[in-house]
């Protein structure tokens, strides 16, 4: 509704900024005694004659004209905005988007992921230590299946054994870097950094699309923890 509105406001403002215009040809033709179209200028003054009025009256009408053209830009920006989406554009001007950001509170807007690998010198992966995703579709992915991780109970839990494996992942919005987030692909494979403490233990799909954001053939959980020895 609101883009059909705006729409149908674009041929009115074309016909306001063609006044100006359609005003100058109309007074033009009343001076040859063709007269045509009514012109189109604001009240006389009493006691000036023509001469003296004429600058000013065209002068008013540029005026007129540059505010036409001006509403109907902006009304054509914001038709397009609605029809394309803004979000990711304001989230990029938005100066409250900082270094604290949570991935959760922008997630349709993160555009480029950066996915770093720390582990012990002696273990050894099939992929690069760091990774940059900059298909912003692959990087929504994986902040969608971030944000959809169950938050951690309280209580005691009896897990694996934890190895020195993480993963930190930075996301972006345009040059703005969010809150980092740091995954434990062992133990009670944990998250941190999404505000309450979130765990994947009981997740398993997760392990899969995290290693596709990678760009990881066929990955599977084992992938992403490692060889254990």
């Amino acid at each position: 509704m609101l883009v059909r509105a705006l729409l149908a406001l674009i041929p009115k403002l074309i016909v306001q900024a063609g006044g100006g215009f359609a005003g100058t040809s109309a007074q033009r033709l009343a001076s040859q005694g063709q007269s045509r179209v009514p012109a189109r200028h604001p009240q006389l003054v009493p006691g000036q004659d023509h001469d003296e009025r004429q600058p000013a009256m065209s002068a008013w009408r540029r005026a007129r004209s540059r505010r036409s053209l001006g509403s109907l830009a902006a009304i054509t920006a914001l038709a397009c905005c609605a029809l394309s989406g803004c979000s990711h554009s304001v989230l990029v001007n938005d100066p409250s988007v900082t270094k604290d950001t949570i991935v959760c509170a922008a997630v349709s807007s993160v555009d480029r992921l950066v996915i770093t690998r720390s582990s012990a010198k002696s273990a050894r992966f099939t992929f690069p230590a760091e990774i940059t995703v900059t298909e912003p579709r692959r990087v929504r992915d994986m902040a969608r299946a971030l944000c959809a991780l169950p938050v951690m109970p309280s209580g005691t839990f009896h897990c694996p054994p934890e190895f020195a494996i993480s993963y930190r992942l930075i996301f972006a919005v345009g040059e703005r870097t969010l809150k980092p987030v740091i995954v434990l692909p062992s133990g009670c494979q944990e998250v941190y950094g999404l505000g309450r403490v979130r765990w994947v233990a009981l997740s398993p799909g997760f392990w899969p699309i995290m290693g596709a954001t990678m760009g990881i053939p066929h990955p599977r959980y084992a992938t992403l923890r490692g060889p254990i020895t």
